[in-house]
């Protein structure tokens, strides 16, 4: 029998000896997977609402419970299973297993699908925060907001009134913020608006980091200087030696010839050793920070959209012209040099992206000004999340975010559980979670809420799958440096989840797979980073036995014509291609779901 390349990964999913994150890409056969997991814990557990799986949308919902039911019925029926492809099997064998528990136990699936507990997981934040509404303050009724954007405004808009009222200790606080931007009240407004649609992201670390009437400067000043030295720290890692070898060469020649930055020049060759140094021992801290600006501002134009052509007057390099006849040719030596030098890097967009970043940083410690400003914006920010709480109760609507929240409010603390967090712990045994790389930090709390409690070989397992690669949900606050802080070992820290990557696509024929592993490396970043939630591209490979006929094109189609496209005569036409193609790509295999 022909095994797919990642035979041994797909084995150990369905080892329930352990929790598993797994990166699945498209075509992978994600959702057969979860289901072998569900169907293997299904014939082991007590009650079948020990088993829990949460996906991201009420379709996937459907479909996984469609699947799972199907799957048992199948085992149900005297259909002969000798035919069946050997995945089909697995499933089939697993479904029957479940069958022969359930007669044991009493449960009768078939004839009660709703005890297979598939919920969406905002349908599950509802169903926990309603199970204790006074806890969570969900027993008025709210509604999903329609246009949370609209509540958003109204908050920011009640928290800029403060501006008006002489009594309001936030007056000063919002004269200061407004002055900082030129009095565009509008554009704080929009600022606000979009600061508490992503309120996740920030409140409670805000909350945390708050003293008396401010806030610790040196934390959030520590949090900049490690933001600051992971973009350095990249960029020594890509920097070509020989270019941080022959720099201070230059350097030192345009130092002689006053350029408008001479101190700062002066600065970052002393900062090296001096004239005859290289910059290979350039620190990468942040406090060597002006230091990169320094030698980076020389390398790029003043957009840092490209390389500079050529070194100029301004930068310490007159025209060979404008010297002495006897220091003509050097003049002329090193200018050339150092367009080379320029002329190397042309083509290196990786690093030229990475310099302009750095160019662009700002310093990692706060003038007392611009903190006083900043401690001035982050009150008004919490006076925000005030308001919003007040918008929320006048208008019985809130947002996904919020009753994710309520949520965990109502599983209390890891050290003071609420009694629905005592029961829920004692239901769930087992959680999977589909498109892992979709989630929330909020979400994300949840489930480490949910499992708290557990440990490693307690029989209680976490099973997450997802693809960073089809990261889409930016816009629910879905961060996909999640998925990657999880797979590196960076959360859940009371569970070991053991990385597993499925590699095989049983959805396309080997033309298309080896085109996109040639496309996509050059799209993608070439390195995975949690910090900036960057994904690589991770390679796939065909299936056994799959078709090496064909090739990819690329058919570049005209401008858009809307009187054609909305031709109703064509749209009979549209559908029917649009299904052939579909049943075409289906035909290639699928065999995996």
């Amino acid at each position: 029998m022909n095994r797919p390349a990642d035979w041994k990964s797909r084995k150990l999913a369905c080892d329930l000896q352990h929790s598993c994150i797994v990166q699945a890409p498209a075509g992978s056969g994600k959702t057969e997977l979860l289901i072998q997991r569900m169907l293997h814990l299904l014939a082991h557990v007590e009650n079948p609402e020990e088993v829990v799986a949460i996906t991201f949308t009420r379709k996937a919902s459907a479909e996984m419970g469609h699947r799972l039911v199907r799957s048992l019925q199948a085992a149900a029926s005297d259909h002969d299973s000798s035919g069946l492809q050997p995945h089909e099997q697995v499933s089939h064998e697993l479904a029957q297993a479940v069958l022969k528990n359930d007669a044991e136990k009493g449960w009768h699936l078939l004839e009660q699908p709703s005890r297979l507990r598939i919920r969406t997981i905002d349908s599950l934040c509802s169903e926990l925060a309603r199970q204790l509404p006074v806890l969570s303050g969900l027993g008025g009724g709210q509604q999903i907001a329609v246009d949370a954007d609209a509540l958003y405004r109204r908050a920011a808009t009640r928290t800029m009134a403060a501006i008006e009222d002489d009594g309001d200790e936030l007056q000063a606080d919002v004269i200061r913020v407004l002055d900082r931007y030129d009095n565009q009240y509008d554009k704080l407004v929009e600022l606000l608006t979009g600061m508490l649609a992503n309120r996740e992201q920030w409140a409670s670390h805000l909350l945390r980091s708050r003293k008396g009437d401010g806030f610790d400067r040196q934390s959030l000043e520590e949090a900049l200087r490690f933001l600051i030295e992971i973009q350095l720290k990249k960029a020594r890692q890509i920097t070509p030696d020989e270019l941080l070898n022959k720099l201070p060469g230059f350097y030192a020649f345009a130092l002689s010839n006053s350029p408008a930055d001479e101190t700062r020049l002066k600065e970052l060759l002393e900062a090296c050793g001096g004239i005859d140094c290289d910059f290979l021992d350039l620190p990468a801290t942040a406090d060597a920070l002006p230091h990169w600006q320094t030698m980076i501002n020389r390398l790029l134009t003043s957009t840092g959209d490209k390389w500079r052509s050529a070194p100029d007057k301004h930068a310490g390099f007159p025209a060979p012209s404008t010297a002495k006849a006897e220091d003509k040719e050097r003049f002329k030596e090193l200018k050339d040099g150092f367009r080379a030098l320029l002329d190397a890097q042309r083509e290196n967009d990786r690093l030229r992206e990475v310099y302009n970043t750095i160019r662009t940083l700002p310093s990692p410690d706060y003038e007392d000004e611009a903190w006083e400003s900043l401690e001035s914006l982050l009150r008004i920010l919490l006076r925000a999340t005030q308001e919003w709480k007040v918008v929320m109760a006048e208008s019985g609507e809130l947002d996904f975010g919020e009753i994710t929240t309520r949520a965990i409010e109502s599983l209390g603390s890891g050290d003071a559980p609420s009694d629905l967090a005592l029961r829920m712990d004692y239901r769930i045994q087992h959680l999977l979670v589909d498109e892992f790389q979709d989630t929330s930090h909020t979400q994300v709390q949840l489930l480490e809420q949910l499992t708290s409690g557990w440990s490693n070989g307690d029989g209680r397992t976490l099973f997450l799958v997802g693809d960073p690669m089809q990261s889409i949900y930016r816009f629910r606050k879905a961060e996909v440096s999640l998925f990657l802080k999880a797979w590196r070992g960076q959360l859940f820290d009371h569970i070991q989840l053991v990385p597993l990557r499925l590699t095989v696509n049983f959805r396309s024929t080997t033309p298309i797979i080896e085109w996109v592993n040639q496309i996509f490396p050059v799209v993608m970043p070439e390195e995975s980073d949690p910090v900036m939630g960057a994904v690589s591209y991770c390679e796939a490979s065909a299936r056994p036995g799959v078709s090496t006929d064909g090739t990819v094109a690329i058919q570049i189609l005209p401008e858009r014509n809307d009187e054609e496209e909305d031709d109703p005569a064509d749209d009979e036409q549209r559908l029917g291609r649009a299904t052939a193609a579909i049943s075409a790509v289906h035909s290639e295999g699928d065999e995996e779901g």
